[in-house]
């Protein structure tokens, strides 16, 4: 191959991508939710069904194809699971809160807490309105708005409606979450990779 200048240009190596098998095996069911009319959103929401996480080779480098969703789902776990931790200790009565993860695609939340047999499922809505991941996983802001929004979507958990009672048991939650505590555990689970 020559160049313009009459130089040799480097060779390219074909890039193959290799698909493998799912890069996480233990994630239970996680909910889907398209409630979105913007065509850019609707494009990428197959891309945060686990089902598609692989191992990927391409270019000799293996890397997790989902492996990012994969750490904003886990950090979103550790949100919701401290704030019903928190929910919990405020109110010794509740013993149990039933719930699972998942995603929202919305053109207005930015997540959701929505009823499902037996529970609620905690839906994080992952990206803007171009369809990219609204969600840094290094930006302490962007972990601290998973904590706001996780304590909002628990206090639903027991409250539906924006109302007096909400407001307190929301205010009940935020006493006793530990946002320093939060931060350790998301540090924790970013660290052990996947």
């Amino acid at each position: 191959l020559e160049n313009f200048a009459g130089t040799k240009a480097p060779a390219t190596v074909p890039s193959r991508t290799y698909l493998g098998d799912k890069f996480v095996s233990d994630l239970p069911d996680i909910f889907i939710i398209d409630d979105t009319d913007n065509e850019e959103v609707r494009k990428v929401i197959d891309q945060y069904n686990p089902e598609k996480w692989v191992v990927c080779e391409t270019g000799g480098k293996l890397y997790n194809k989902g492996g990012n969703l994969y750490k904003l789902l886990m950090l979103w776990k550790v949100s919701c699971q401290s704030a019903i931790d928190s929910l919990m200790e405020a109110h010794p009565h509740i013993s149990q809160v039933v719930w699972g993860l998942g995603w929202i695609f919305s053109d207005n939340a930015e997540a959701s807490c929505k009823p499902v047999q037996g529970g609620h499922a905690l839906l994080l809505n992952p990206v803007d309105k171009e369809g990219k991941l609204s969600f840094s996983l290094s930006s302490k802001f962007d972990r601290k708005k998973l904590m706001a929004l996780a304590k909002h979507e628990i206090a639903h958990t027991v409250e539906e409606y924006h109302n007096e009672s909400y407001a307190g048991i929301l205010t009940d939650i935020d006493v006793h979450f530990d946002e320093k505590e939060v931060f350790r555990k998301m540090k924790d689970m970013l660290a052990e990779g996947n």
